[in-house]
């Protein structure tokens, strides 16, 4: 949200420079996200005074230039060469003297040099508007009126000069809004807030103003009749008609106001409404009166199947859950979010109808999100306007049509209001607050705070008080709420931090999930890997049209590329791998703990699962350390380490899918799931390189964590025996099948196994491929004979030959 500095001076009586305000108001909860400052003008025209031509002759070497003397004021006399047509002696101009930078309307800036133009010296240059920012023109130089003096600064004469462009500089506060803080979306809003601020923290006495408003009123009927049908979705509804108007361009001081915090003017009676909306926070609509057909204002929901193209120029089809407000026969605004084209203010307006009205919260931001449209007013009736300030603003923005577009009020305000919001009161213990708080505030301050903030208050005793909250602070219902309130405005850092400290001490379930998480998180961390935190919510276009019956949609997305909860960690990851290989980081090691959620036919499924996924080389690239892309086998050692972290390893069974994925079973429940992302996916997110991931199911970890027993032994007292078999297998056996095999034949001998070459190709048969396997031999309890040993290789090979048809090279 955007706040002009000398836009909010309007409303509040203050010396305080744009920096402290934007510290008191980021310590009171508006947090000021940056101070930026302004200016209508480009540059503020700093360095252009008027200047009087006393002389001007023709350039000897050029017929298109002139050399002139112009007086700028102090005796000082400059020669300038002017090409411009229009130049003549007795003129006033506009020059920029020399070191003058320019910001042209078009173009990069420039600085003014003293300079020799065709052997002729120049100091200085006569303007004209596009080279000054002031316009498109480039027709001739800018005359100013004969009454101009001499070396007056630009900005000096325009300020004196009626009709001339208002230059202004001002600073822009971005105040990062949070949701509940709706009552500050507005300059008065956040002058209030200021204010009471200001009088808690410097013991002043200065309060929020808005305008007065002298509005006369004729005690006429609205020619209209209003008619609310939707009572639980339109609580009050107000509105005003003015003939007469003369729709054109706003003046320069309005545009002004709305140009500096980001608004395209578009004509004097829409930029009132929008001055008004950002001044007091209530937003407001005008419709052009003679397009409401039967002088009928219906507010009710759209017909379902109906279209309605809204003031941007698009066709919405209408699910008929929309609140709108109609005329006796059509739908002529989405209430609370966007008017329609049809009803819209022209240039050829005369007579306007000014809405304003509140409409619910919930209601507005279910037809937003659905047709997908953020405006400013579906902004702060999401979150709730304040009911109270609908009359006030229709007689200013009405005050000010009538200032500034001329007309005359023609009938008297209509204002019906069928829902009456009462304001919330509530009983509040200055015990209580101390006891959450630690701030033990005199109650002369509390009550002052409680002036400050608008809440009227009552004492019951001497610890109670009856407090009732101000309509325009939907947030604060709760004493909790009246406590912060205190708190922001009395100062955080104000609160006493007390010289002893107590704790309880707590009883950890077990297994610790935390602790399971952590422990993994260091041993990946530990070897070069990164963690990464996404959003579960996700796009629905990631999933295929037949997995969209199995997504947890959203009832109220927050975005159109946030409709479901994820299913899977992949889409996040894949984002991540794509946003970094875009930033030329290729070698990636990421992984992700989270839970991913499932629809099923009468229930929902939610895991939480540790995600894992690499791409690039293994190491960093280095002159003693040749590249080594990962590849299937690096994802399934890292999976295999940390399923032996806790024991899991050796109890699970695997199961391979294709030469591209791997399961690891447990209780023939998939435990952990190693594979290589299919390639047609990878160039959805365009990564153009291989990505090895691997998914472990946290949920079986935690369940399955009393089966680890860490044992400690002590060192081998006998010594281990390596032998090597050079088998000739047929090309579908894999490794897992050798060690599967032996270990049945072998358990107790047998400590290790291990795969150290691999050979296909030249004489061999087809077919076939040759596997060195070397098995480490070990007994804890004595030294193995050779005999011991020669059996138990006999035993292996037998094994091999008979189960998989293995024969010794």
């Amino acid at each position: 949200m955007e706040i002009s500095y000398n836009w909010l001076k309007n409303y509040i009586q203050t010396d305080l420079e744009p920096n402290e305000i934007a510290a008191m108001l980021t310590d009171i909860g508006l947090e000021v996200e940056s101070v930026t400052p302004y200016e209508n003008i480009k540059g503020g025209l700093k360095g252009l005074v008027v200047g009087h031509v006393i002389e001007k002759t023709k350039h000897p070497d050029a017929d298109r230039l002139s050399i002139t003397k112009v007086d700028v004021g102090g005796n000082n006399i400059l020669q300038i060469i002017c090409g411009a047509s229009n130049v003549a002696d007795g003129q006033k101009v506009v020059v920029a003297l020399p070191g003058t930078q320019l910001f042209p309307t078009q173009g990069e800036p420039f600085t003014i040099k003293k300079t020799k133009i065709r052997g002729v010296e120049s100091n200085g240059m006569i303007c004209a508007e596009d080279e000054i920012g002031l316009g498109n023109s480039h027709a001739g130089i800018i005359v100013l009126n004969e009454s101009a003096k001499a070396g007056t600064t630009l900005v000096e004469y325009f300020a004196n000069t009626p009709g001339s462009p208002i230059v202004e500089n001002d600073y822009i506060f971005t105040i990062g809004l949070t949701p509940n803080r709706i009552d500050a979306a507005s300059h008065y809003g956040v002058a209030r807030d200021l204010a009471a601020a200001i009088n808690i923290r410097h013991n002043k006495q200065i309060k929020a103003v808005l305008p007065e408003v002298n509005l006369s009123i004729p005690q006429k009927n609205c020619p209209l009749q209003i008619i609310i049908e939707d009572t639980q979705n339109c609580y009050r509804y107000a509105g005003i008609c003015i003939e007469g108007v003369k729709v054109t361009d706003s003046p320069q001081w309005l545009q002004n106001r709305l140009k500096c915090i980001g608004i395209n003017p578009i004509n004097n009676i829409v930029d009132i409404t929008n001055y008004v909306l950002h001044e007091c926070g209530q937003p407001l609509h005008a419709f052009d009166k003679d397009k409401i057909t039967n002088n009928r204002i219906v507010v009710r929901k759209a017909k379902p199947g109906n279209t309605f193209i809204t003031l941007d120029g698009v066709e919405r089809k209408l699910t008929g859950e929309e609140l709108m407000i109609c005329n006796a026969n059509d739908e002529m605004c989405m209430a609370g979010i966007l008017g329609g084209l049809n009803s819209a203010i022209q240039h050829n307006t005369t007579n306007i109808f000014l809405e304003s009205a509140w409409f619910h919260p919930a209601d507005v931001r279910k037809t937003a999100k659905h047709h997908g449209l953020n405006t400013d007013a579906s902004f702060r009736f999401e979150r709730g306007a304040d009911i109270e300030m609908i009359p006030y603003a229709l007689k200013r923005a009405a005050q000010m049509i009538i200032d500034i577009a001329g007309g005359t009020i023609s009938s008297d305000m209509t204002d019906i209001y069928p829902h009456q919001i009462n304001k919330h009161s509530l009983t509040f213990s200055k015990q209580y607050f101390y006891k959450i708080s630690g701030a033990d505030i005199p109650a002369e301050t509390l009550e002052k705070i409680f002036v400050n903030l608008e809440i009227n208050f009552s004492k019951i005793n001497d610890d109670n008080y009856h407090l009732t909250i101000p309509t325009y602070r939907v947030d604060v219902y709760r004493a909790a709420d009246v406590a912060e309130e205190i708190l922001r405005l009395y100062g955080y850092n104000n609160v006493k931090i007390p010289d002893k400290l107590n704790a309880s001490l707590s009883y950890s379930k077990i297994p610790d999930k935390l602790k399971i998480k952590n422990k993994i998180r260091y041993a990946l961390t530990a070897i070069g890997f990164y963690e990464v935190i996404n959003n579960s919510l996700e796009n629905e276009a990631y999933y295929k049209p037949e997995e969209h019956n199995q997504l947890v949609r959203l009832l109220n997305p927050l975005s159109n590329e946030l409709t479901v909860m994820r299913k899977t960690m992949l889409y996040g990851i894949l984002n991540n791998i794509a946003y970094n290989k875009n930033r030329q980081q290729h070698d990636l090691k990421f992984f992700e703990t989270g839970k991913t959620y499932a629809k099923l036919p009468h229930s929902y499924l939610e895991n939480e699962i540790l995600f894992i996924a690499v791409c690039g080389n293994k190491f960093t690239e280095n002159w003693n350390n040749n590249k080594q892309a990962v590849d299937f086998y690096y994802i399934k050692g890292i999976a295999e380490k940390i399923l032996a972290m806790f024991g899991l390893l050796s109890k699970c069974l695997t199961e391979k899918i294709n030469e591209k994925q791997l399961n690891y079973l447990y209780n023939k429940q998939i435990i952990a799931s190693v594979y290589e992302i299919e390639e047609q996916m990878c160039k959805a997110f365009d990564i153009k390189s291989a990505v090895f991931a691997c998914e472990i199911n946290l949920e079986q970890i935690y369940q399955l964590y009393h089966l680890h027993k860490t044992v400690f032994s002590g060192i081998p007292k006998y010594p281990e025996v390596r032998r090597d078999l050079s088998l000739l297998l047929d090309k579908q056996i894999t490794f897992e099948d050798i060690k599967n095999v032996s270990l049945s034949a072998e358990k107790k001998l047998i400590k290790e196994i291990n795969l150290f070459d691999v050979y296909e190709g030249k004489n061999l048969e087809d077919g076939k491929k040759s596997y060195a396997v070397s098995y480490i031999l070990y007994n804890n309890q004595k030294t193995l004979s050779d005999t011991e040993i020669d059996g138990c290789m006999q035993k292996l090979i037998t094994a091999l030959q008979k189960e998989l048809g293995a024969k010794l090279r």
